[in-house]
């Protein structure tokens, strides 16, 4: 079903797909099933704690936090809909599935297969810790903004035993691999096929699982009831694993029934090619199923070729759609007359292949990725409909601190933080947080609190929201460290921040400031050019603000034009929490304006810049980003990891094990990396041919890096990698300054270039 998506999408639509950390040997073949369908950097891998088998009670702590873990990872790709594969698992395997359990932000689609342990509790719920999981990820499938079901009969499951609204599931049926349609026998296959299982006669056949609801013993029962000359000349051979103990129950059952030890086979596993063979050489295809989802092994046995007959129950008639083709699987004899209707009829057995083959044609996974694209498509139309705007219904005015110069301070931002501010106080409640002795606007110093940076650092838990005013001014040189150490919304006034980072290197403010945000935001290509072309080149080219774009909860800017900067700078993946909203300006006559405000139902109508306006834009990008941006949202994991509750408690262990994942699972900031392996030359004073041709390679590299990548030297050291930063200085003759040789943060699609791997140490990442 997703590659099928992906196809049908190819035009219209931006496929992303996610998989699990937890599965590690299933990624790279993923990897190469979407390789000609996705580009490769659309394959991404989320990192969860674990082990987190709901079985193991010891596992309840882990399997919660990788729950919070998977869904904020989801979040920060931001997709406009979400399709969740699978979620009544985790039982007994490292699937981690649910929706809602750390946000409902995100319009949410899931595929529905069946209900079936919900009318076989006994069987499939005996257990009361199974039961408990069951019932918990049918509340998710409760959660969900959409189902995807599989047959209108687990539709109507659905709607009747979960209560979910009819409209909120979409029926999408199934398909079969194109290999299930090939019947260009060779000859002497069949002879071939029923020699290499111990087949001697033409065969009735049955593939599927062996358990309760697949009703074997019932088709044993009905084919103990056909005429002794059909089952002279027939046997009945059932494909599946099948345990010891399991071969062992059907053979008793099939003695019960007074069936020769010959009658019945048990082939076990087959191959796919061998499973075609036998669905286009049996003499029939019997499904005596009790409950389907869908009944995949009919339509397979469809398309193979097979005259195929099915229980009257659940979904199997949707699929096969023929009356005379249908008996009641709890009425051993209706099974054995209708087996027998199909073996002394070669008419009947010949329209039923017929009419199976081209039944099957309707059932493709094309046309069911078509609906599931149709389901997408109306979601996210609903869904941006009812919420053009992703933020919280504010039903207060949140503490913001407003963190910016005020007058008298003679500067543009000054200016527009007295205009903005009062506008800005519809919706919050606002301290201004000021690096200055006085403000000597009347206004602004008659309505809001004014305070000074000690009595905010020591009050900053009071505030739901900060926003940063930052300016390429000296004015701005301590919001540097504020903003690292408590994140907030940035109106990002000057994309360019290199003349402020150079005044607060020079003053002795910050002594060597400017270096290290250099080195941050553009690598050691932009340090190079800097001691070639001098500090003014630097300052008017490079923008130097990573610092700030990193630590932000959202961006303000007011010129489209930064947004395109963000994406030439540091990738296309920056951009997405910087919002434009333009300068205000002083309010023209009516007659000019040409928007409203918030509610289309407001009569007063304000040009686009008008301060009103502006501060109304503010708001909505100030909660849009507390709601869903990746700094925010994290915040919010840490939060709702430390409140979780279970019997067993956990571990420094199991503690490290969710930072290491919310570390992995982080997206990068910036470009991605060419890691230059410089460990022959860093660590050794001999000039072999490799280490010439490393120290060639790192000059080539960073003098000119391709496009949308930096340079990074990295060195073994203690059994894994580390930025060379040092050494890479030394060698290029730049200033190292406070540059240290941290541990490597690399992931795909990082590359990692050698020209020599030493066998003694094989470091790790």
């Amino acid at each position: 079903l997703a590659q099928s998506i992906a196809q049908e999408a190819v035009r219209k639509h931006e496929i992303w797909v996610a998989l699990s950390g937890r599965f590690p040997d299933s990624i790279e073949p993923l990897r190469a099933a979407f390789a000609d369908l996705i580009p490769r950097d659309r394959v991404r891998v989320f990192e969860l704690p674990g082990p987190v088998a709901e079985m193991e009670p010891a596992n309840a702590w882990r399997r919660q936090a990788a729950e919070l873990l998977r869904e904020k990872f989801l979040i920060d790709l931001r997709p406009d809909v979400l399709h969740v594969s699978t979620m009544l698992e985790g039982w007994g395997n490292e699937v981690v599935a649910s929706v809602g359990r750390f946000s409902l932000t995100i319009p949410t689609s899931v595929t529905l297969y069946d209900l079936i342990p919900l009318h076989y509790p006994d069987t499939y719920l005996s257990n009361s810790a199974a039961k408990g999981s069951y019932l918990r990820h049918a509340q998710s499938l409760k959660r969900a903004d959409l189902l995807l079901a599989i047959s209108e009969h687990s539709r109507r499951e659905a709607i009747e035993a979960l209560q979910i609204s009819p409209e909120r599931i979409k029926t999408i049926g199934a398909g079969v691999q194109q290999w299930f349609h090939e019947k260009n026998p060779a000859r002497n296959e069949q002879a071939t096929l029923m020699a290499r299982y111990g087949l001697q006669r033409p065969f009735v056949l049955y593939t599927s699982a062996v358990e309760p609801r697949k009703n074997v013993e019932g088709l044993i029962a009905g084919y103990g009831l056909l005429p002794l000359n059909i089952r002279a000349e027939h046997q009945l051979a059932l494909v599946g694993k099948l345990s010891e103990e399991q071969q062992k129950r059907l053979v008793d059952v099939a003695n019960q029934h007074g069936l020769n030890k010959d009658e019945i086979v048990c082939l076990g596993y087959v191959t796919d090619e061998d499973l075609r063979l036998l669905y286009a050489h049996c003499a029939v295809f019997a499904f005596p199923s009790l409950h389907e989802g869908f009944g995949l092994p009919v339509l397979e046995a469809m398309a193979g070729g097979a005259p195929v007959i099915g229980s009257n129950r659940t979904s199997i008639p949707e699929v096969i759609d023929r009356e005379d083709a249908l008996f009641d699987p709890q009425q051993p004899h209706e099974i054995a007359n209708r087996i027998a209707q199909v073996l002394s009829n070669p008419q009947l057995r010949q329209e039923l292949k017929i009419w199976g083959s081209e039944r099957a044609k309707a059932f493709t996974w094309e046309a069911s990725a078509r609906r599931a694209l149709e389901g997408f498509e109306a979601l996210h139309k609903e869904r941006t409909a009812a919420y053009p705007v992703r933020r919280p219904t504010m039903q207060h005015r949140p503490l913001l601190a407003f963190v910016s110069p005020l007058p008298p301070e003679q500067t543009v931002i000054a200016e527009y933080s007295a205009k903005l501010l009062p506008n800005l106080a519809r919706y919050y409640e606002i301290v201004c947080i000021v690096n200055q002795l006085e403000v000597s606007d009347p206004w602004i110093s008659a309505e809001f609190a004014i305070r000074d940076l000690r009595w905010f650092e020591t009050n900053r838990n009071r505030f739901e929201r900060i926003v940063y005013q930052f300016c390429n001014s000296p004015s701005h040189k301590h919001m540097f460290s504020l903003l690292e150490r408590h994140p907030g919304v940035v109106v990002l006034h000057d994309f360019h921040l290199g003349a402020l980072l150079n005044w607060m290197a020079n003053s002795g403010y910050s002594p060597g400031i400017f270096t290290t945000a250099l080195y941050e935001s553009h690598g050691f290509s932009a340090l190079q050019k800097d001691r070639a072309n001098g500090r003014e080149a630097s300052i008017k080219t490079y923008p130097c603000n990573a610092v700030v774009l990193r630590n932000s909860v959202g961006v303000i800017v007011h010129s489209k034009n930064s947004i395109e900067q963000a994406r030439e700078w540091f990738g296309d993946s920056t951009s997405a929490n910087i919002r434009y909203i333009p300068f205000p300006m002083d309010p023209v006559t009516p007659k000019d304006c040409n928007s409203t405000v918030e509610n289309p139902g407001d009569s007063i109508f304000l040009q686009e810049n008008h301060p009103e306006w502006v501060a109304t834009q503010c708001r909505n990008v100030i909660e849009e980003s507390y709601l869903i941006s990746p700094l925010a949202m994290e915040h919010d994991l840490v939060a709702a990891v430390a409140s979780l509750r279970a019997q067993v408690q956990p571990s420094d262990t199991d503690l490290e094990k969710v930072a290491a994942a919310l570390a992995e699972n982080r997206e990068r900031f910036g470009n991605r990396q060419i890691l230059l392996d410089v460990t022959n030359i860093a660590q050794s004073d001999a000039h072999t041919g490799i280490q010439r041709a490393t120290r060639g390679l790192l000059n080539a590299l960073v003098a000119a890096p391709p496009l949308g990548y930096r340079i990074e030297p990295v060195r073994a050291a203690g059994g894994c990698y580390v930025y060379a930063r040092h050494f890479t200085s030394q060698v290029l003759g730049l200033s190292a300054g406070d540059l240290q040789d941290d541990p490597v943060d690399a992931g795909y699609p990082d590359i990692f270039l050698a020209l020599e791997w030493g066998a003694d140490v094989i470091p790790s990442m």
